[in-house]
């Protein structure tokens, strides 16, 4: 078993390196985005991006999952180039359909965004952007489902490449404002989408099968309610935000919701290594011991970046953006909590995507989605950008939660429950000393941070919390003589 731990590690290392390239790409664009970006302008991509993102499930139907489930279960390359093919044109077709109805809205779309139609040219940039990104999608989880791990980074680093490179050409120097970052993303997905097309036309031989293409929409219909609710819940507080603040306070929070949001980073790449391992161990009778484990390591370095980065916070704004966004950092640690909290779903709600029972979706999405909304609606009137980033914390803590206890029905997780206490004991430890970090100058402050996160690290991989993991791995490695007697 704990080979299979390590290669779930090993995979998500890999895929952190292709899925996140999105995220890197945003991250390397902050410093140069803020220096010629106003905040306002960050409102407008983020509202953008707020709708876009809710449309964007309906573009995907879910199929990027589905494709992916099919294509590996598929026993002969016949059935697995109609999934493939099935997958891209009901995506495809069904995009065209979407835009031509949007398209005669597109003034409305921007009156309800910003109360005014100037921005409908965004709006449609941004359904645009998502149309390929959809395609596109769908052969990268294609790569996936063929282990072509080496391809499939590549390839996301061609794509950051394009992006980074396009930003700085439309937003730098030609100076096009927020219009141009939304066009330089637009570029990327349309000549990256062409890319991966053109390869995968290359190699494969077309194949369809309607009855393929019903049991994809059949497995991957829930998954767009569950899509849309997580866009709701990602991305509704920044509309609450517009309605009872300014455009100015979205843009800070937004650039403090990036930064938290860069954990995406590591979450991201876990959510892609770890359905292969939960598919693989589904049937097992140890699956919930598998599973639970799994958690805890999960919760224990998740964990440690978190701690690392919430005390580092006010500085890691310091050092990217001008000071009209300083405010930012006071929701970095929330927003970067609640996303970890995300990804924990991956593991937590097992029973019910390996045992096909994405039925639930239909029942679950729509109660978190009007938590989300109704807590956005109680704390962004009362407490602005700080009552958004607890909304959204309470929110994926709630669906967390909620979708735990109905996927135990299904298979039962053993959570390692003393284990897990004593990390949120250690975390929680280490946070309370920094808050008696303040008053002692940037350097001293940084100097005595830097000593609370290497504590932390230490304690972290002391016997105390991972003996029998840490003698494991000392025998791996032939360092039997560093074990501990028992």
């Amino acid at each position: 078993m704990f080979k299979d731990y390590i290669s779930v590690l090993k995979h998500t290392i890999i895929y952190g390196l292709g899925k996140s390239s999105t995220q890197i790409a945003a991250f390397l664009l902050l410093p140069l985005y803020t220096r010629v970006l106003t905040p306002s302008d960050y409102g407008i991509l983020s509202l953008i991006g707020f709708f876009t993102g809710i449309v964007g499930n309906i573009f995907g139907l879910g199929t990027s999952t589905s494709v992916f489930r099919f294509y590996q279960i598929a026993d002969e390359t016949k059935k697995k180039n109609e999934a493939c093919y099935g997958a891209l044109l009901l995506v495809s077709v069904w995009s065209i359909l979407v835009l031509a109805t949007i398209y005669p809205f597109k003034n409305y779309l921007s009156i309800i965004l910003f109360g005014k139609p100037e921005y409908s040219n965004y709006v449609l940039i941004g359904l645009f952007t998502t149309a390929f990104s959809s395609i596109s999608q769908i052969l990268l989880y294609l790569l996936r489902a063929e282990k072509k791990s080496g391809l499939f980074v590549v390839n996301n680093f061609f794509r950051m490449f394009l992006r980074v490179t396009l930003g700085i050409t439309f937003v730098i120097i030609l100076k096009r404002s927020s219009l141009g970052a939304l066009e330089a993303s637009l570029i990327t997905s349309i000549i990256f989408t062409l890319y991966l097309l053109i390869y995968r036309i290359s190699k494969t031989k077309f194949e369809f099968n309607f009855q393929v293409l019903i049991k994809l929409l059949k497995y991957g219909f829930p998954l767009v309610i569950h899509g849309f609710g997580w866009m709701v819940m990602s991305a509704s507080d920044k509309y609450f935000l517009n309605q009872y603040s300014t455009l100015e306070q979205v843009g800070i929070y937004s650039i403090g919701y990036t930064m938290g949001y860069s954990i995406m980073i590591i979450t991201g790449a876990f959510n892609n290594a770890w359905p292969q391992m939960m598919f693989n161990y589904s049937e097992k009778e140890d699956a919930g011991t598998f599973y639970g484990n799994s958690f805890t390591y999960y919760v224990a370095i998740l964990g440690i970046v978190w701690v690392g980065v919430t005390l580092f916070s006010e500085e890691i704004v310091i050092l990217l953006t001008p000071e009209k966004f300083r405010e930012a950092y006071r929701v970095i640690p929330l927003i970067m909590l609640a996303y970890i909290f995300h990804g924990a779903l991956s593991i937590t709600s097992s029973g019910i995507y390996a045992r096909d029972k994405t039925y639930n979706d239909f029942l679950l999405t729509p109660i978190t989605t009007i938590i989300c909304l109704i807590l956005n609606f109680i704390f962004i009137p009362k407490w602005g950008m700080i009552g958004a980033a607890w909304a959204s914390l309470f929110s994926f803590i709630f669906q967390c939660f909620l979708y735990t206890m109905i996927a135990n029905k299904y298979i039962k997780i053993n959570f390692q429950w003393g284990k897990l206490l004593k990390l949120v004991l250690l975390f929680k430890m280490i946070l309370i000393l920094s808050y008696f970090v303040s008053d002692f100058g940037l350097w001293i402050n940084i100097i005595i941070k830097l000593f609370l996160f290497n504590l932390a690290i230490f304690s972290l991989c002391s016997s105390f919390f991972f003996q029998e993991e840490i003698n494991l791995i000392l025998k791996k490695y032939n360092f039997k003589f560093l074990i501990s007697k028992r």
